[in-house]
């Protein structure tokens, strides 16, 4: 048996956009989602579209990315559910600027302010990371951002036995003293510590 009140999708890389695209498709399927340097959904429509959004230079405005949306789900009412979005602010192989466009999507979607932002620019005394969210009403929490600087395509992690820490040094994850998995889990409230 599954709570269908907790079911989330989180994904990297070409995986976070086909997250992002499973939380505007099926929102009442899904309570949060976590996009790993990924971006946002309805960015392009064939290959040459494909190349200029990982680059970064595709940019709209939030209600151009929030109509994507709306075209692809226009009966949906209510909020889309919470997401997650970590991505380096190096990342060679899918701009961050995808990142912000997806911030711009979400609070367009949602209906939240996009200057209505908590910031904590040393996220856990760690300098590397800044973390970004928007509250619905300042209520509930809709969107966080975490934003590495100098992380490349990868997972930050913080190998460790600390219930923070985990993670793997390899082709695909970097030790920068922060476990994204974590902390991804934590905000979409599967962890309560």
């Amino acid at each position: 048996p599954i709570d269908p009140e907790h079911v989330y999708v989180v994904g990297l890389s070409a995986g976070g956009a086909m997250a992002v695209a499973m939380l505007v498709c099926y929102p009442e399927v899904f309570a949060g989602g976590a996009c790993v340097a990924g971006g946002p959904y309805g960015g392009a429509d064939n290959a040459w579209e494909s190349g200029e959004l990982l680059t970064g230079s595709i940019t709209k405005t939030k209600q151009e990315w929030a109509d994507k949306v709306l075209e692809q789900n226009p009966d949906h009412v209510g909020n889309y559910p919470k997401l997650i979005i970590s991505h380096g602010s190096s990342d060679p192989v899918v701009s961050v600027v995808n990142a912000e466009e997806l911030v711009k999507q979400w609070v367009g979607i949602n209906q939240l302010d996009l200057d209505a932002v908590s910031l904590d620019s040393s996220f856990r005394n760690n300098e590397m990371i800044s973390r970004s969210s928007w509250n619905k009403n300042n209520d509930r929490e809709m969107l966080v951002f975490y934003k590495i600087e100098g992380l490349g395509h990868k997972l930050s992690v913080d190998p460790g036995l600390r219930i923070d820490q985990g993670g793997r040094v390899g082709l695909f994850g970097k030790d920068i003293d922060f476990h994204s998995t974590y902390w991804i889990a934590k905000d979409l409230g599967l962890l309560s510590e």
